[in-house]
């Protein structure tokens, strides 16, 4: 006998009271979104990948970090990107050291 609650239906999830199956167990699972290069994520952005490393470097924008030895890689996720240059002008995000007034 399975357990129930106290409205005799059954507590492990696997029906629902309407019949259909619970919806943990009918969840879909998601695709997780790939990662993309500098290079590939520069035109997005609209920066060249040195300006979009740096920037990333700085923190200005959101980038994932593969690799602690002298030349770690940069990598980037595609909705992070366009989410980010939405809420900031892309002038100020990829702003150069050299001639930056």
């Amino acid at each position: 006998m399975r357990a129930s609650n106290a409205k005799g239906l059954p507590m492990s999830g696997s029906v629902s009271s309407t019949g259909s199956p619970s919806l943990r167990r009918s969840r879909v699972r998601r695709m997780k979104e790939p990662f993309i290069s500098s290079r590939e994520a520069a035109p997005l952005v609209g920066l060249k990948p040195p300006a979009l490393v740096l920037a990333a470097r700085e923190g200005r924008i959101p980038a994932y970090v593969f690799g602690d030895g002298r030349r770690p890689r940069y990598m980037f996720k595609r909705s992070e990107l366009t989410a980010t240059v939405r809420r900031v002008k892309p002038r100020t995000v990829g702003k150069e050291r050299k001639g930056a007034r």
